[in-house]
């Protein structure tokens, strides 16, 4: 992750539990860029899941980030 300098975003189900949600924390604490984000689901959904649990919230996550952090955001 040191080695990344491009906008990341990380999407992680509290509830994972095939790979643990502090995994994804590392990655995020250890991403070059300062164009990041660490969404953790709180929804219960299960690996590769969140998307199917909260379709709206989501969405929103992802149009936020792309909104602040692509090349014609605002940071």
């Amino acid at each position: 992750a040191k080695g990344i300098h491009i906008p990341s975003l990380l999407v992680h189900s509290e509830s994972d539990d095939y790979t643990m949600p502090s995994h994804s924390k590392e990655i995020e604490e250890n991403l070059a860029t300062k164009k990041k984000k660490l969404y953790l689901t709180k929804n219960g959904a299960g690996h590769a899941k969140s998307i199917l649990v909260n379709r709206e919230e989501y969405e929103r996550t992802i149009d936020e980030f792309i909104t602040n952090f692509s090349v014609y955001g605002s940071q």
